[in-house]
Formats: C-alpha cells, sequence, structure tokens
C-alpha cells in the first residue's frame, strides 16, 4: 500500500493530470491511475490492469439559455485485479476528449450508447477542413519546427498569413498583419479560435475575428495557413522521432554548464574568502606565538635565577 499511495501521490503532483466531474464524484487520470474521489470513498484502479466501458449518455438541458443540452456519459471500470472492485463514473460529453486521450486503458462503448459531439468539436473539425482548403505556408530552409506552445505534443504546424483582401474581402477587413513565426499546431489555434467567440451566436463563428494569441494582431479563418516545410528539411521528422527531446537536452545541457559555471565562481569566491581569513588568523597568531615565547624564556630565566 505504500508503494501504491507514493505512485499515486508522485503522479498527482503533476500539472497534466486530467481532472472532470463534480466535486462530490471527482474523477482524476494520471499517467498511470484512474481516481475516483467521493466524499467518503476514493476508489483507484491502474490504467494498466483495466478496462473502461461507456454504458449510458444522458442528456440534460439545464437551462433555457443554453445553446445545447448538456450530455452526461457514464463509464464503467472494471479491472483484471480481483482486488479491485469495479466503480462508475459520470462525465461531461466536453471533457470526454481529454478523458480519453490521457487515458491508455482500451475504451469500449456499447452498442445503444451515442456520443454526441459538442459544439467546439464540430466546430473545431470545420475548422481544420476550411483551414486545409487555405494555401500552404512553405517554411524557409534552416528554420527549425518548434514544438506547439499550446500543447508541447505536436509541431507548430501553423502561420497566420493576412491574405484575406485576396480571397475577394473588402479592403477595409480589420484582419491584421502578424507577424510572429509558427508556434501553434492547428488544433490548439482552432480551440483559442473557438474559445473567443460569443457562445450565444453560432452562426458568427467562421466569419469573425479574433485576436493572435501571442501578438494580439487581428485575424480571421481565411488568414491562417497550415506549415509546409521545404523538401529536404527533415525538422519535422525529427521532432517527431525526438527532436523535441534533442532540443531538451540541449537546453539542459546549457543549464547545467551555467550552473556549473556558477558553482566554479562560488567556489573560487568562498577560497578567496577562507585565504583572507587564514592569513587574518596567521597575523593573530604570530604575536600570540611571541608572547608565548616570551612568557617560557622569562619561565626559564626565572627557573635559572632560582
Amino acid at each position: 500500500r505504500g508503494h501504491v499511495a507514493a505512485s499515486i501521490n508522485r503522479e498527482f503532483r503533476r500539472i497534466d493530470k486530467v481532472v472532470a466531474g463534480v466535486p462530490g464524484a471527482r474523477v482524476i487520470v494520471t499517467d498511470s491511475w484512474i481516481m475516483k474521489v467521493t466524499t467518503y470513498h476514493i476508489y483507484t484502479a491502474l490504467q494498466s490492469d483495466c478496462h473502461v466501458t461507456v454504458t449510458e449518455s444522458r442528456q440534460h438541458q439545464l437551462s433555457p439559455d443554453l445553446t445545447s443540452p448538456i450530455e452526461i456519459l457514464t463509464l464503467r471500470v472494471e479491472s483484471i485485479n480481483p482486488a479491485v472492485r469495479p466503480f462508475n463514473i459520470s462525465l461531461n460529453s466536453a471533457d470526454y476528449t481529454d478523458f480519453r486521450e490521457k487515458l491508455r486503458a482500451p475504451i469500449r462503448t456499447s452498442p445503444n450508447v451515442v456520443i454526441h459531439q459538442t459544439i467546439s468539436e464540430l466546430f473545431l473539425e470545420t475548422f481544420r477542413a476550411q483551414v486545409e482548403l487555405n494555401q500552404r505556408y512553405k517554411l524557409p530552409n534552416g528554420q527549425e519546427v518548434e514544438p506547439c506552445i499550446g500543447c508541447m505534443q505536436v509541431p507548430a504546424s501553423t502561420k497566420l498569413v493576412r491574405l484575406c483582401q485576396t480571397a475577394g474581402m473588402d479592403n477595409e477587413s480589420e484582419c491584421q498583419q502578424c507577424f510572429c513565426r509558427p508556434m501553434w499546431c492547428l488544433f490548439c489555434l482552432g480551440r483559442w479560435f473557438a474559445s473567443r467567440q460569443d457562445q450565444q451566436r453560432l452562426e458568427t463563428w467562421l466569419s469573425s475575428k479574433v485576436p493572435c494569441p501571442t501578438c494580439r494582431a487581428k485575424f480571421c479563418i481565411l488568414d491562417v495557413y497550415a506549415g509546409k516545410e521545404p523538401r529536404g528539411n527533415d525538422s519535422n521528422a525529427n521532432l517527431k522521432n525526438g527532436g523535441a527531446k534533442v532540443r531538451g537536452n540541449e537546453k539542459l545541457k546549457v543549464n547545467m554548464e551555467r550552473i556549473l559555471q556558477e558553482i566554479q565562481d562560488f567556489r573560487k569566491e568562498n577560497n578567496q574568502t577562507l585565504n583572507g581569513i587564514k592569513e587574518e588568523l596567521n597575523k593573530t597568531n604570530q604575536p600570540i606565538e611571541k608572547a608565548e615565547t616570551r612568557i617560557t624564556e622569562a619561565r626559564d630565566n626565572g627557573v635559572n635565577h632560582e
């Protein structure tokens, strides 16, 4: 039990865990564990030993102001370990995508259960399809493809280029030129685009303009270009095959060199301080040694005199 508690405690402190559900029945997914935390009980299951089944889907219209009903999914977590009791968890369908991406265990769906896509998920599919129709942005030779700063999982594959006027729009377009290098993947940029929309006016989402998440220059969906690497540039493949780790190691190496230099400087300063202290002690010891020598000589003289 101590080993299990230490593993759960270590993974729970990481920022990449998924937390969903209501406070009275919180669902937490870490790299290795699935947990359900209620008021009086904690249910845990090791991901490698369990499988998850979507058993029920319910829709609730909680408020007339909502543009679409809320869908609640019920999932059954069962483990091959006989000591672990199966338990049910409830999730909002809006959290199901993050839950599924974090979960390593297989997810099965009962034949009579239909998981409806949320408005944001439908918009992301439309956003991705529209961007694929836009022109491709060719990366300059020698430019390194960095990880997306939103998810840090995939390469940054989008570039904002103001070309909506050439697509037939008027000259009074509010879009502005963005000078940022590719820093976001298509999925993260689409989620940013959707988060800036008026949730009550779905018909304006595709035609609206939002600020760049980095420099705040306004852009529309026609200004989003998917990146296209020049021929012979394998930085994207290198990133997928460990290029990000190489850059991480290089940064770690630079940080280690800086730390070692600081340690050496600290040692030099301490050595200089220690040397100064030794010199002061030597100066102090010299008069003491002379006084001890005089006392010894006086004692010797007194004995000889007697």
